[in-house]
């Protein structure tokens, strides 16, 4: 009987000191955001999926399509960065697209250099931005 007592308490003490996550709650007000990649729904600065599970404070990258739009009328605007926060380009961000505004010139396919006044487009060739 002291060993399961021993336990019992042992389990609420482990309860209590997990760290608290974010969760949804359905009676609260939220905002429902659908994209290629599902439905989510953000309740203050937490995003989540259509399971009520926790994606963090933005929503996860989606390599969507546009083949339902209408080519002639699509409008894109790439995120912007500065070359110093551009993300990590690596096989599994290959051939994304993103702006830089600070570049120091935009050579075509020419490697990256910041603190300049040239706003390009940088592509992600799989180990390296460079400049398009």
């Amino acid at each position: 009987m002291k060993k399961i007592l021993s336990l019992a308490v042992l389990a609420v003490g482990f309860c209590f000191s997990m760290a608290a996550q974010a969760q949804f709650v359905p009676t609260a007000a939220f905002q429902t955001i659908t994209n290629q990649c599902g439905t989510y729904f953000k309740q203050g600065s937490t995003f989540y999926d259509g399971s009520g599970n926790s994606v963090g404070s933005a929503l996860p990258f989606c390599a969507g399509s546009l083949s339902t739009q209408n080519g002639a009328s699509v409008q894109m605007q790439p995120a912007q960065f500065t070359v110093a926060t551009l993300p990590t380009c690596n096989a599994s961000s290959k051939a994304l697209l993103l702006v830089v505004t600070d570049a120091t010139s935009s050579t075509y396919n020419a490697s990256l250099t910041g603190a300049g006044a040239v706003t390009v487009p940088v592509l992600c060739n799989g180990s390296a931005w460079t400049s398009h």
